[in-house]
């Protein structure tokens, strides 16, 4: 059971890495033991027993709050092993998220894209939840997977100018609504240097490694608490190389966009790079994104 709840920790960085394996060797040795304890089983818990349809006797739950702290994942575990994962919103952001992601999975699913199957849902205290497939960890080296066949399906019918499309228009709004001039003023200077069309798409909006997995011929994109259905195409790609190289490789300022434009291989790149960078100030605000890097010197700095 130790072993099983290492598996809610889907870990990239070299240090998490080496942490998480020995956490492994500890408890295959049985040390893990010295340091466990028996509790009281929460209400929560009793609730899923009681309601969860499972036919493996007990459940045992291993919890993980979440970083920003607006829900908890529980990996249920019974007699044969990981059942599957739950979701929980612990405030209005969380059940925001969980809304968009139940939402997205159904969206991706109809644009022939797997994500995870929903075993249960529902609410608990006026809260949402949902519970998921247990899935096996990727086996493969995701940051050389093409991932262009997977976001075209992403990509709706209607393309529009930047200056017109609702994603565009969607963050005008929130900055104008929120008195936020400087950013709104730096989103038209963007706009106006545009000569491009973009395709409206269907945004993961959290695309990275650790919210993919892959096995053989099957890819499987989940954890879709930041999706957008008038999205913009290019974003999501932009996202997976942004967080690998922030996250994984430690890279900022010109290096960062220098990869960037790269990966993008667009006329556009800094319009683009920019842009979404005030896509991810937006969701600061509104959902609680954080970062490993000052967007604020990125958007200032002239590339």
């Amino acid at each position: 059971m130790a072993l099983n709840s290492l598996k809610l920790y889907r870990v990239y960085s070299a240090k998490a890495i080496f942490l998480k394996k020995l956490i492994k060797l500890l408890s295959s040795i049985g040390l893990i033991s010295l340091f466990s304890k028996k509790s009281v089983q929460s209400e929560f818990a009793d609730f899923l027993e009681q309601n969860f349809k499972s036919e493996e006797g007990p459940l045992v739950l291993s919890k993980y709050l979440a970083t920003d702290g607006d829900k908890v994942i529980f990996q249920i575990q019974g007699a044969k092993g990981v059942i599957g994962y739950l979701k929980y919103a612990l405030n209005e952001a969380g059940r925001e998220k969980l809304e968009r992601e139940l939402e997205g999975m159904e969206v991706f699913a109809q644009c022939g894209i797997k994500s995870l199957e929903v075993l249960w849902k529902g609410t608990y205290k006026g809260f949402p939840f949902f519970v998921s497939e247990e899935v096996e960890e990727s086996k493969t080296e995701l940051q050389k997977l093409d991932f262009n066949p997977y976001l075209n399906k992403l990509k709706r019918e209607r393309e529009y100018p930047l200056s017109s499309h609702p994603r565009i228009e969607q963050l005008r709004l929130f900055f104008q609504e929120k008195k936020l001039a400087q950013y709104g003023e730096l989103l038209d200077d963007l706009v106006q240097k545009s000569t491009q069309s973009y395709a409206l798409a269907y945004e993961h909006g959290d695309f990275c490694p650790w919210n993919v997995l892959q096995n053989g011929d099957e890819v499987r994109l989940f954890d879709l608490e930041y999706f957008e259905k008038d999205g913009i195409e290019s974003f999501d790609l932009i996202a997976y190389h942004f967080r690998v190289a922030t996250h994984l490789q430690g890279m900022d300022g010109t290096e960062l966009f220098d990869y960037i434009k790269k990966e993008l291989a667009s006329s556009e790149a800094e319009v683009l790079f920019k842009l979404f960078l005030l896509k991810e100030v937006m969701e600061t605000y509104t959902l609680g994104r954080t970062h490993m890097v000052d967007i604020e010197a990125l958007l200032r700095q002239k590339f």
